[in-house]
This record gives structure tokens, C-alpha cells and sequence, in this order.
């Protein structure tokens, strides 16, 4: 087709914002730069839940050209950025099926519907797309929807520059995974779908260090992933693929390793004025790639995988509803195996526990995704972890991290009871000896239980490693420690409880008295529980029960 029919190439238009400098890049000078040149601080205009879709973009791009190439990372480090771009530019105009540009395969807008446009595939020949079309605005270019009707947020921009439209596409197109029978339209919809998660590894808070590391992870796993998952077509660039919405879906035997994902059958309308301001869409049921791994298990270094006991198979770990607070983070981070089955730390993390990591400093692991409820955001979740010196030693051997936190959990657990039922007393007043205590509203002792946890929040993973340090050192005292730390926090959560809960004025003074004693009498009963060691080699041992309250 002739090249003025389409616009907006973003292989070499220069549209997406970095700074410092204020510039303006094009997709494959970005690529270019993130290996070779200078720093990239940041994306200005990369929403915050459009960032792990858009990143997981670029390392996908980089790690195709290098492994078409066959270059290593270290090696195009090594060449001029110029000399890179042109390289990469090539190589993905290549897996695109449009080696000169001609097609439009790369273009924003793409008139003809039986050509693919960037992430907007082409229908067959033969059918007619005005079949089930529907008409909407470019608000429809978000994986955030509303309240109702399965809407999606009007504020997320009902027309987009061509930055914004290549952004919204690639956080569309790869917001869902594939790890159901339907991987379109309904997978954002279904109540109780978890949007798909981001689990990486952040270099010394450097974009070029941690693109460098991402791209070596997946090429170092591309082996794998082709002969453990089958995934060894030549499918890189799936939008170039017709897609018959009525027909079988793709086979997932024909996908390349470093594939790009595609969810959702969508072509923008001509711009004007420099803008996209409507779009058309075609719903279906049919997923565009039949699922050959159950759980959506592809190989994507971001996913981190729990074990499905009852079907016996791993399945990618979604953005829950509670976000990534401690639980969750270990739970991915250092997930329980029992006779040598369980999930998997997601390889961008995983990969940390190498020696070249080992005292490394300013390494992290980000969290970040999507929960959604009936149709609506539940909301977006994002948490970095900062880990200590011996955190990539301790990804490589996470059993006294699991030991530790396994008894932690328990000491928080029997404190959770006590101050449930310290403020049941609170609620109802003393009760003779013989007679039934009235029934209370539950919910405060879920609140203060809440307010509790928010507070362990906070220090929990900092304590995690450091107790697990102690522990492997031999130390067996650790544990009186963390107690005391929970007991105190416990009181926190307890006092400010009170200080919220409308109670009675009558006898209330009473009542806080028999209260607080009673959640002394809990805590107290709780110490035989602590393992502590028989002798101390430093100091005599404490008793238990003087621990403080």
C-alpha cells in the first residue's frame, strides 16, 4: 500500500517522552539508548498502571532483536548507539512481516483493515468488518474501568496524542494473560479476574542497568521456554496475524518465545488534528491463542507462579484485591514447596540470586498490577521492596526466611486473637461467672485486627531478613524479640481502637480498665507458645512471662 495512507510509524517517529533533556524518541533509538547510552531517568507521560505493561513491551522488543541478531546483551553494549539503532530498527521491521516499512505494520493508523496496524490485527480475507463492529473513544485504551457496565473510566482520556495512543495500545493489548478459556473482552470483565502482574527486579534505581538485566534474563531463559513450553514458531509480532473472531484460535505452538501479547481485537480511526479521538472494536468470545499451558504459564519474566494443587499445575500469581502487602510479597518472593513442588519466583527476581548480585548494592524488587471486582477496578496496587545485603543470597536459599516467617506468622496470629477478644470486653462489659456474654458487633475487632497489620506492614519484611539472618547464625533468641515488637504494636493498634470506637458513656472508664486487662491476661498466656532456647551463652535467660506487655 502506498506509505502516505498511514501515519505515525513509531519505529521511527519520535514519540515517546524521556528525560532529563525533555526528548523525544523514537521506539528503536529508545531501545538503542537503554543499552548503550546515556541515563534514562523516566517516562513523563507513562501513566503509573500503564509502566510494568510498557516495560515488559521494551524488554520483549530488545531481547528479539539482540536473539535474531545473536548478540548478547554484553555485546551491543558495546556498540555504537547509532550502529544499535539502525540494527534493531531492521530486525523488528523483520518479525513484523514489513521489512521496508511499506505496510505500515508499525503505523498508529492503519486505514486498511486487512493490514495489520501496531498491536491492531488485520481481519482475514473474506469476511466483512463491519460484522459486530462497535464504535467508542480512545478512553476504551485502558485496562481501568468503572463502577457499572463494565465502562471504562472517563478520565482516562477520551482522546490521546500519538504518545498517548501507542501507550494506551500496549497497556490494552498486553493487560491480559493468557490463562483461560477466554482471553479477550471477558477476561477484564469477570468478576474476580486479577489483572496481570508485574514482578521485577530494579537495578541500583537505574532504567538502563535493570532494561540490560531484563533483557539477559529472557535470553537466558529463551532455551528453556521453547523446550519446556513448546513455544518455538515464529509468531513474534502477533498483531500481524489475521484474526478470524469467528474461528479457531492460534495455536500457542506457533508463538516465539519473546512474543508480544494480544488480547483484544481494536483499530483506531484517522486522526485529526494530531489527535485520536475514536476508535472501533469487535467483540468476540474466541481467545486469539488457544491455551497450551494451563494457568497462563508463558515464560514471562515478570510472572511469578503459585502450584495449583488441585489441578497439579503452576498458574501466573495475579494482582489480588489486598495488593502486595507482607504476606503476599513472601508468599512470591519465597513460595512453600512440599515434596518438591510449589510456585516460582518470577525469573527477573529470581536471577538476582546470582554471585555477580551477591553484595550488590540498591537492588529491588517492584510489585505492581490491577485487582478487579464485577467489572470495576478494585484497584492498583504498587510496592518496592528494598533488599538488604543478604537478600539475593536468600532468594538462592529461602529455607530459613520460610522458617522465620512461618513462626512469626504464628506469634502475629495469637496476638490477632487477643486483641479480638480484648475488644469484645470492651464492647460488652464484664459478665458474671455462669452467665452467657451478649453478642457484639464483630467489626471493630476486625478493624483494630486491620489497623494491626498495617503497622506490621511497615517493618515486616525489614525484620523478616534480619531475623533469618539471626536465625541461620545460630542465634535462638530472635524470636523473644519479635514478640516483644509485636506486643507492642498490638497496644498501638489496641489504643487506637478506643480512641475511634464510640462506646457508651456508661462505666466506659470501667470498661477500657477490664479491657486493657484482659488483653494483658492474653498476651501473657501466649508466651509458653514462643520457642525460645534453653541456655543463652551472653546473658541469663529471661523468663517468657517478663516480656514487655
Amino acid at each position: 500500500m502506498d506509505q502516505a495512507t498511514h501515519a505515525h510509524d513509531v519505529l521511527v517517529e519520535p514519540l515517546f517522552a524521556i528525560t532529563p533533556g525533555n526528548e523525544t524518541l523514537a521506539l528503536t533509538t529508545l531501545l538503542a539508548r537503554l543499552l548503550v547510552g546515556e541515563e534514562i531517568q523516566s517516562f513523563p507521560n507513562l501513566a503509573a498502571e500503564q509502566r510494568g505493561h510498557f516495560w515488559r513491551f521494551l524488554v520483549r522488543c530488545g531481547a528479539k532483536a539482540l536473539h535474531t541478531r545473536g548478540c548478547s546483551v554484553e555485546q551491543a553494549t558495546r556498540m555504537r548507539q547509532g550502529d544499535l539503532d539502525t540494527a534493531i530498527r531492521d530486525t523488528l521491521r523483520n518479525a513484523a512481516g514489513d521489512p521496508d516499512g511499506s505496510r505500515g505494520a508499525w503505523a498508529l493508523y492503519q486505514p486498511n483493515l486487512m493490514v495489520p496496524g501496531f498491536l491492531q490485527p488485520p481481519f482475514p480475507p473474506g469476511t466483512n468488518p463491519e460484522e459486530g463492529v462497535k464504535t467508542g473513544s480512545c478512553a476504551y485504551l485502558s485496562t481501568l474501568t468503572g463502577e457499572k457496565c463494565h465502562e471504562r473510566k472517563a478520565d482516562t482520556g477520551r482522546t490521546r496524542t500519538p504518545e498517548q495512543a501507542a501507550l494506551g495500545l500496549i497497556e490494552l493489548q498486553l493487560g491480559a494473560y493468557y490463562g483461560g478459556p477466554k482471553n479477550y473482552e471477558s477476561q477484564i470483565t469477570a468478576d474476580g479476574y486479577c489483572g496481570t502482574p508485574f514482578v521485577g527486579a530494579r537495578i541500583a534505581d537505574s532504567n538502563t542497568q535493570t532494561f540490560r538485566h531484563d533483557v539477559q534474563v529472557l535470553l537466558e531463559h529463551w532455551h528453556q521456554i521453547t523446550e519446556d513450553l513448546k513455544l518455538s514458531g515464529d509468531v513474534w509480532a502477533l498483531w500481524t496475524v489475521a484474526w478470524d473472531k469467528n474461528g479457531g484460535a492460534l495455536s500457542a505452538a506457533r508463538l516465539d518465545p519473546a512474543f508480544i501479547p494480544l488480547a483484544r481485537f481494536v483499530r483506531l480511526d484517522r486522526p485529526e488534528h494530531g489527535t485520536f479521538t475514536s476508535l472501533r472494536y469487535w467483540p468476540t468470545e474466541n481467545p486469539r491463542v488457544a491455551e497450551q499451558q494451563p494457568g497462563g504459564h508463558y515464560g514471562d519474566p515478570f510472572a511469578s507462579l503459585t502450584f495449583d494443587a488441585k489441578k497439579g499445575h503452576l498458574k501466573v500469581r495475579g494482582t489480588q484485591r489486598k495488593g502486595y502487602d507482607y504476606r503476599e510479597v513472601v508468599e512470591l518472593l519465597f513460595p512453600e514447596r512440599k515434596d518438591g513442588l510449589g510456585g516460582e519466583v518470577a525469573p527477573s527476581v529470581k536471577t538476582l540470586q546470582h554471585h555477580r548480585h551477591h553484595g550488590r548494592p540498591n537492588l529491588s524488587v517492584v510489585f505492581e498490577g490491577i485487582a478487579y471486582k464485577q467489572g470495576g477496578t478494585e484497584g492498583f496496587h504498587r510496592r518496592e521492596l528494598v533488599l538488604p545485603a543478604s537478600g539475593p543470597r536468600r532468594l538462592g536459599s529461602p529455607e530459613p526466611v520460610r522458617k522465620a516467617h512461618g513462626q512469626m506468622l504464628k506469634v502475629v496470629g495469637n496476638t490477632e486473637e487477643a486483641v479480638k477478644k480484648a475488644i469484645r470486653v470492651l464492647l460488652r462489659g464484664e459478665t458474671k461467672k455462669g452467665q452467657n456474654p451478649p453478642r457484639v458487633d464483630p467489626r471493630p475487632g476486625a478493624d483494630a485486627v486491620r489497623h494491626l497489620n498495617a503497622l506490621l506492614d511497615r517493618i515486616y519484611l525489614d525484620e523478616l531478613f534480619a531475623m533469618a539472618d539471626r536465625l541461620d547464625a545460630g542465634d535462638t533468641t530472635w524470636i523473644l524479640d519479635w514478640a516483644a515488637t509485636v506486643r507492642r504494636m498490638t497496644w498501638e493498634a489496641f489504643e487506637h481502637t478506643i480512641a475511634v470506637l464510640p462506646l457508651p458513656d456508661t462505666r466506659r472508664w470501667q470498661r477500657i480498665v477490664v479491657a486493657r486487662q484482659r488483653l494483658r491476661r492474653e498476651l501473657t498466656k501466649l508466651t509458653p507458645a514462643i520457642t525460645t532456647s534453653p541456655t543463652r551463652s551472653s546473658r541469663q535467660t529471661t523468663p517468657q512471662t517478663e516480656l514487655p506487655l
